[in-house]
């Protein structure tokens, strides 16, 4: 009895260590082939935090060259990134004042009306190209003037970039060819200082144009009646009125502010097309009648002061007596045998023109009337603008139907004729003919 429960014992414990045996992972060798994988725990990196700029702002105004304003989609494009912002204007009866909110950098600023097609007004200080609008951190620059550009003998004086989310085409500039033809034509005068067409003041306008000077600034003006005259833009040359004062710092606040005060007095129109400003000069120019006035405002540090040269010469620490100014007026007439001023009519296609003349300037408004006066095309406005050279105006004129504007001619021929060309025209509906002449009523 014994013997059986002990070999039962036997064949049970036989049976327990068969299993576990079956239970246990056979090892098997790993080859060069075969790859462990390898599983990497990876870590949520979290960005240390950036010091945000305060964005700056630009602000000023768009305008056409005859109010009212349409619509404009005003832009600015930074130079160094390419990023913009743009912002669309309402409908004005003047200029349309904008502001655009900017983080910090180098903008150009440029505009086109909605309904248009090219980009074709712009903000400029030299009527060449577009000026660079640097912006500080949450620095305002305002007074920034978005218009059309000015017109010569070759058409447009600047051309534009397209819009940069591709809705307006980009309007090209005068050709380098005809800039090349203008410019030999004129070579001839801007190295004859003296011997050019314009002319001096009668030595009484000069004279009260020095008293003006010195009311404006509170300081005395020297006076040369006959000295070496020259138009910056078109390099016309002749003799002016001369009138030179000079002073520190104490006496100038800033060479803009003296710009501005001595064109506020003078009773002349303007002209923006020869603004020009930086940290140590401006300059402008304005006109009336047939005289145009070129004034300028610069300072220099004074001959002691040594100032960085890796420095812009705005962070040299001078003190207002340090500051050596000098301010310079030249004055001089643009004679003309003719005037444009006037009313004129051609009875073939119902054109009338009313024009007025100020130095080179050509302005106006046309009024027309076709398809027996079921189509009208004028503006309660001045609709006309543009340069004289020579005997030549290139002006741009509105079209009440098309919300571009075009490019024409208007041709002095004698007394009492000019002739009406248009060389390009506006996009969309015009009536305005394409060549005619016109008689002095």
């Amino acid at each position: 009895m014994k013997f059986r429960i002990l070999l039962s014992v036997i064949i049970v414990l036989a049976v327990l260590l068969t299993s576990c045996g079956s239970n246990q992972a056979t090892s098997v060798p790993v080859t060069s082939t075969q790859r462990p994988i390898v599983k990497v725990a990876t870590a949520q990196l979290t960005a240390a935090p950036t010091a945000m700029l305060e964005p700056g702002r630009i602000t000023g105004s768009a305008y056409l060259m005859a109010p009212p304003t349409p619509p404009l989609v005003v832009y600015a494009v930074d130079q160094a990134t390419s990023k913009w912002v743009s912002i669309q204007t309402e409908q004005s009866d003047g200029p349309a004042s904008f502001t655009l909110q900017v983080p910090p950098g180098t903008y150009q600023i440029f505009a086109a009306v909605v309904d248009g097609h090219n980009v074709h007004l712009g903000y400029t200080q030299d009527g060449l190209t577009l000026a660079k609008v640097i912006v500080a951190a949450g620095q305002t620059v305002a007074n920034i003037e978005v218009s059309p550009p000015s017109q010569n003998e070759c058409g447009s004086m600047m051309g534009y970039p397209a819009s940069p989310d591709g809705r307006f085409a980009a309007t090209a500039g005068p050709s380098k060819d005809c800039l090349a033809t203008q410019s030999a034509s004129n070579s001839d005068t801007s190295q004859q200082v003296g011997k050019g067409v314009y002319q001096p003041l009668e030595p009484a306008m000069c004279q009260t144009i020095q008293d003006m000077a010195q009311q404006a600034l509170g300081v005395n003006f020297t006076m040369e009646a006959q000295a070496p005259f020259l138009d910056p833009i078109s390099s016309e040359a002749g003799q002016g009125c001369r009138l030179t004062a000079t002073g520190t710092g104490k006496q100038f606040t800033s060479p803009s502010a003296a710009v501005e005060a001595l064109v506020s007095q003078s009773g002349f129109t303007e002209q923006p097309n020869y603004q020009a400003d930086g940290p140590t000069g401006s300059a402008t120019a304005a006109v009336r009648d047939m005289a145009l006035m070129l004034i300028s405002a610069n300072w220099s540090p004074e001959a002691s002061v040594q100032c960085p040269a890796d420095k812009p010469i705005s962070d040299c620490a001078l003190t207002p007596e340090q500051k050596i100014y000098t301010i310079q007026i030249d004055t001089a007439i643009f004679p003309a045998n003719f005037t444009l001023t006037g009313h004129w009519e051609d009875a073939t296609t119902g054109l009338s023109l009313d024009l007025s003349q100020e130095w080179k300037n050509v302005f106006g408004h046309h009024l027309i009337a076709t398809q027996g006066g079921n189509k009208i095309d004028t503006l309660d406005a001045t609709t006309i603008t543009g340069t004289l050279q020579g005997n030549v105006a290139t002006v741009q004129f509105q079209s009440s139907f098309a919300s571009d504007l075009g490019t024409a001619q208007i041709t002095y021929v004698d007394v009492n004729t000019i002739h009406w060309q248009i060389t390009t025209p506006p996009n969309g509906e015009y009536y305005l003919p394409a060549e005619t002449t016109l008689t002095r009523k």
